[in-house]
Formats: C-alpha cells, sequence, structure tokens
C-alpha cells in the first residue's frame, strides 16, 4: 500500500508546482504597489556662504539644486522670513542648476527692508516640484540666517605695547576666526603679552573666551542692525576663570587699537593691522 501512495503524492505535488509556475498564481491580488515612479524632489546642496551679510546685501548666497525623480516640468521656490508665512520667491525649470540669491532679493516681497532686519532674523527656502503626474513638496529646506558683516575673520598683524610688565613692544601676528556668524575667537587674547611676561608660556586654550559682535537683541529691541553690527562685547573665561574686558580705542583705516585687561590685573594695548590694507568695519 505504501509502495502505491508514494508515488501519487509525488504525482499530485509536482502537478502543483507545475501549475503554479505556469500560471504566475498572484497571492495578494488586492496589494496596493510598493514603489511608485510618480513624483520628484528638489536635492538643494549646502550654501554657500551659509549666512546672509548685513554689510552686502547685495552679495549673492548660492546653493546647487538637483531634482530626484520622474521629469520635472518646473520648480517653485517659495521663501519666509521669521515664520511669518510662505511667499513665492522665484520658479526655475532647468536642472542642476545653482541657485543665487542676495540679502536685498530675499527681502523683496516681506514687507520688510534691510535696515528692519536684526541679527539672528532667518530666511527659510523651501521648494515645491511640478511633475507631469503632480505637485509634491519637498522635505529639505534651505535656511539663511541673518548676521553681521564678515569682515572681520582673519590673520593680523600686531604692535603690542602698555604691558601688565612694562616690556618693550611686542610684534608677531594674531589669527581671529568666526565659529559661528558674529562670534570670534583669537589664537593668542593677550597679543603676544604672554609671551613675553611669561618667559615664552602661553596657556594651551583660552577657555570660553570669545568675542559677540553684536548686543543681546532680547535687550536691545529697539537697537538698529548698525547697534548691533557695530557693536561687540567679550563673554567667557579665560582657562583660569578670569574674566577679560576689550576696548576699541580707534580705528583708522587698516588699523585698530586695542586694550584689554582682565581680573587677574593682567592688561595691554595693540595695534592690529590688516595686511591686505583693508578697511576694518567702523567697530566700537
Amino acid at each position: 500500500m505504501k509502495k502505491i501512495l508514494f508515488p501519487l503524492l509525488m504525482l499530485f505535488v509536482s502537478g502543483f508546482l507545475f501549475q503554479s509556475c505556469e500560471d504566475e498564481v498572484d497571492l495578494a491580488p488586492d496589494a496596493p504597489e510598493l514603489f511608485s515612479t510618480e513624483g520628484a524632489v528638489v536635492s538643494p546642496g549646502a550654501p554657500s556662504p551659509d549666512f546672509f551679510d548685513t554689510g552686502a546685501p547685495d552679495a549673492p548666497v548660492s546653493f546647487d539644486m538637483a531634482v530626484l525623480g520622474e521629469e520635472v516640468t518646473s520648480v517653485r521656490i517659495l521663501k519666509n522670513l521669521n515664520n511669518a508665512g510662505q511667499i513665492e520667491h522665484a520658479v526655475v525649470s532647468s536642472f542642476p542648476t545653482t541657485f543665487e540669491v542676495s540679502l536685498q532679493d530675499a527681502v523683496e516681497g516681506t514687507g520688510v527692508g534691510i535696515n528692519d532686519l536684526k541679527v539672528g532674523d532667518s530666511f527659510v527656502f523651501s521648494f515645491e516640484v511640478t511633475t507631469p503626474s503632480g505637485t509634491y513638496r519637498t522635505g529639505k529646506t534651505v535656511q539663511l540666517p541673518v548676521s553681521c558683516s564678515t569682515k572681520v575673520p582673519g590673520t593680523y598683524e600686531y604692535v603690542t605695547t602698555n604691558t601688565f610688565c612694562d616690556s618693550d613692544p611686542v610684534t608677531g601676528t594674531v589669527t581671529i576666526s568666526e565659529p559661528s556668524p558674529g562670534v570670534y575667537v583669537f589664537d593668542d587674547f593677550s597679543f603676544g603679552s604672554y609671551n613675553v611676561c611669561y618667559n615664552g608660556f602661553a596657556p594651551a586654550n583660552w577657555g570660553t573666551l570669545q568675542i559677540v559682535r553684536y548686543t543681546d537683541t532680547a535687550a536691545c529691541d529697539e537697537c538698529s542692525q548698525s547697534d548691533e553690527c557695530n557693536g561687540f562685547l567679550i563673554e567667557g573665561t579665560d582657562a583660569y576663570g578670569d574674566t577679560w574686558t576689550l576696548t576699541v580705542d580707534e580705528i583708522s583705516g587698516s588699523e585698530m587699537t586695542l586694550s584689554y585687561s582682565n581680573t587677574y590685573g593682567e592688561f595691554a594695548t595693540t595695534v592690529l593691522t590688516r595686511p591686505d590694507g583693508s578697511n576694518w568695519p567702523p567697530l566700537d
């Protein structure tokens, strides 16, 4: 009996497999398509520079635009200032492309003028893509904050006098970097005075000392953009916990005279000169 049943079972299984391959049975006839070829999105690149410069409202910020998905008819670029509502900025129909926008361009249509802007205001650009199958909103956006002029970072020659150890004049260079818009860090806040007064000693770091080039807008609601960008203060403490003051004594073209002092009793006066001969911004 077993000898008869086994061949019959094999014949049944073979017939089922043959029918399955022949008919390509749809095991889930009502399941939706998992992958769609419709729709498209914009893939924006990183903007350069990554903020609007109040000192150069006509200077362009640029970013690349590529599209992913089906064929694109056009892309509508929308903008908003401080989340005040979106308005159309431009329509682009050729891709890939590099898009340019200045601060002057960005404020058009917002009802806000250049002089009304404050440091920390922010423009956000978003993208609405039109294809033959419909209109699609891209999730990625480009955000451009408003900041002060970028004419501060660089390497400068200094001549330091009136040091706390009454040394001869000290010469050298100092590099100013901008880790975030409107915030500056010196690689030597003493402008060579530590080196001469402490026989070559230099601290491993300068703690949390930083120069903030604009006032606290929360405490200065009536400050103009000029007040915010031209004024600055020094924040934080050095590696030993001392606080510092830094005062602009004079600006004359490419030369700026500064005086520093700290709670440890150290002080000096230095003249910073821009090597390219360009003028300093009107800091005070």
